[in-house]
């Protein structure tokens, strides 16, 4: 069991390497070779994770099935249609690959080596935001070029709007400009989702105060603040009103706060502009021929390129499909709300990387997507022995 957990930890490491880019604080000629490589070891480590599929397949396990199912023949049939090539390559990557790893969290919890895991996960959350406080720090401190700024255009070759590897955006209230690098996720606001996320997971665990996991998870959460994305405030603002523990009556004292904050939030940062993004949204439904098509079937980046605002929940159902979406919200309902009081750093880390999608794509990207899927799969497994001792 050792060995399967250090190929764990080597697959992951490997895809921080390929897949996460954190080699560009290392490597200024970074170009697309590693990449291509990222996409062959996702290929190839997809494959052989479906032959982990447990003998007793659970509910959650079949909707897995079903959404990659629906995700293939659906991209089949865009391919058929559209001739789309370099788009449907580049959505199954992103959209496709990933869900694969549900099965990966799955095995491993069955084969009750959930502790070890636990461990590993806390270690790669901590290693992640200590390389993105140098991300950081190098980007708004150190004048020396050490990250390579240029690192969108290269990796893509422009097919993405990446002109450069940092945009600047102010802090509410005090107003001070800052720069925000693309970070681990490759775009600020998935980055600052995922500390978030991640940070709200290690305080959770942490079981005394001052200890090494709360004090990262701390700097986790001050490193968001310093992202300056309001969604990503927004969402800790929800996430610290569902994590108040106790009577209803603490949240109800809470409440006026976190109204008054997110007004504050919503002027400061201009997220109150979010009606004219639904407005252009559904406009944009209403002028594409292909709509329907893409709502039942799935448009993949086909339908995000016609009718995508700034509101990216709302456009899922056209990029996967409507079915495929309801599978999704419904594998987080059942294991998210399945004994509310148990394994509730990994249930809010799914809520903030699934609630900060409201507004910019967190959930599909690179790692979010890897850690959310295991996630769902690791709580899919603990679920399923919890039950057998009751």
């Amino acid at each position: 069991m050792t060995k399967k957990l250090n190929i764990f930890f080597i697959s992951t490491l490997l895809f921080l390497i390929l897949g996460w880019k954190l080699n560009r604080l290392l490597l200024p000629g970074i170009n697309t070779v590693l990449w291509d490589m990222h996409i062959y070891f996702m290929v190839l480590f997809s494959s052989l994770i479906v032959f982990m599929l447990p003998k007793k397949l659970n509910q959650s396990d079949l909707l897995i099935i079903f959404l990659i199912l629906f995700l293939i023949l659906s991209s089949i049939l865009r391919l058929i249609l559209y001739k789309t090539n370099s788009d449907e390559i580049y959505y199954l990557v992103n959209y496709l690959l990933p869900v694969f790893f549900y099965f990966w969290g799955r095995y491993l919890i069955l084969k009750n080596e959930f502790k070890r895991i636990d461990n590993h996960i806390i270690l790669l959350f901590i290693f992640l935001i200590i390389i993105e406080c140098f991300n950081y720090i190098s980007a708004n401190f150190i004048t020396n070029d050490l990250i390579h700024r240029n690192l969108g255009n290269e990796l893509f070759q422009g097919s993405r709007a990446f002109t450069s590897d940092l945009n600047r955006a102010d802090f509410p209230i005090i107003f001070n400009i800052v720069y925000r690098p693309l970070g681990i996720s490759l775009t600020q606001y998935a980055t600052s989702c995922l500390l978030l996320a991640m940070s709200f997971y290690l305080l959770f665990l942490s079981e005394k105060k001052f200890s090494s996991i709360f004090l990262f998870s701390i700097i986790g959460i001050l490193l968001v603040f310093f992202y300056a994305v309001g969604t990503t405030y927004l969402i800790f603002l929800v996430a610290v009103f569902i994590s108040i523990p106790g009577k209803k009556l603490i949240k109800l004292i809470f409440l006026p706060l976190m109204i008054i904050g997110s007004v504050v939030i919503l002027f400061s940062k201009q997220v109150i502009k979010l009606y004219l993004f639904i407005f252009d949204f559904l406009k944009n439904i209403s002028v594409s021929s292909d709509s329907l098509f893409y709502f039942f079937f799935g448009g993949g980046y086909t339908a995000y390129s016609a009718i995508a605002g700034e509101i990216f929940l709302l456009t899922l159902p056209f990029i996967l499909g409507v079915f495929p979406f309801g599978i999704l919200l419904y594998l987080l309902y059942i294991n998210i709300f399945n004994r509310k009081n148990e394994f509730f750093n990994i249930k809010i880390f799914l809520m903030i990387i699934f609630l900060c999608s409201f507004h910019y794509n967190t959930i599909f990207m690179y790692p979010n997507s890897l850690i959310f899927f295991f996630f769902i799969g690791y709580l899919s497994s603990m679920n399923e022995k919890t039950k057998k001792f009751l």
